[in-house]
């Protein structure tokens, strides 16, 4: 197992010298020590200005050893790219540096909890009593004006005419009703309907009579024909 030590340069901001030379100045740094490398990410690597109180971080790179800062800085933005930090950190004694560029230079404090302040007690409330009296009326509430409402549908009558009502007078007068005398539709005589014809009854027996005397006959001659071909076999 390989544990692994992480320098963070923070607080600065790169500076080129004259001589084209770059360096990190107002330097601060930060040491993270025993690091296991199968544990260690990107994303830890990223967030760590978190723990530094910074907000929000512009630009990290890491410093390829053995290189300067103008020519040995990469960013980490991948696995791959902390594979490869990792293996060439183990080729510098398991140590990187690692450097941030800052939107704002300084980290942020954490404000003082302002002190409390004792607030002096009101004073109690003045008694009716005591209120001063004006000079003027007191308020009244407005008079109500209640609106006309919906039309009248209904006339309004004179005094010499009978007032009106919905219903109509009961009659004192019973007239019993009285219907046509009724037209049988089968023999046209009057008196009676088709129902209560005793023409269409004695009609009816008759055919009825006539229709069970001619089904009597078709058995009769139906036996005998069965007969007369049974003693001809």
């Amino acid at each position: 197992m390989v544990y692994l030590t992480l320098f963070y340069h923070h607080g600065g901001s790169f500076v080129t010298k004259d001589n084209g030379t770059v360096v990190y100045e107002v330097d601060n740094v930060d040491v993270q020590d025993r690091l296991d490398e199968d544990t260690l990410d990107v994303f830890a690597v990223r967030n760590h200005h978190h723990n530094l109180r910074y907000p929000k971080i512009d630009n990290y790179r890491w410093l390829e050893p053995g290189n300067p800062i103008e020519t040995g800085l990469r960013s980490i933005v991948h696995d791959v790219d902390l594979m490869e930090m990792v293996r060439l950190a183990k080729e510098n004694n398991n140590s990187v540096h690692i450097y941030y560029e800052h939107v704002v230079s300084d980290p942020q404090v954490e404000e003082e909890v302002p002190q409390l302040i004792e607030m002096t007690p009101p004073s109690p409330t003045i008694k009716e009593e005591l209120w001063e009296t004006s000079e003027y009326n007191r308020p009244t509430a407005p008079k109500i004006k209640r609106k006309p409402g919906p039309l009248k549908t209904k006339r309004r009558k004179d005094a010499n005419e009978e007032p009106s009502s919905s219903k109509k007078p009961k009659s004192t007068t019973n007239l019993k009703r009285q219907y046509k005398e009724f037209t049988c539709a089968y023999c046209s005589a009057k008196g009676h309907t088709k129902r209560s014809c005793k023409h269409r009854k004695a009609d009816d027996a008759a055919v009825a009579e006539a229709a069970a005397a001619a089904a009597t006959t078709a058995d009769a001659a139906t036996t005998d024909g069965a007969a007369n071909l049974y003693e001809t076999l």
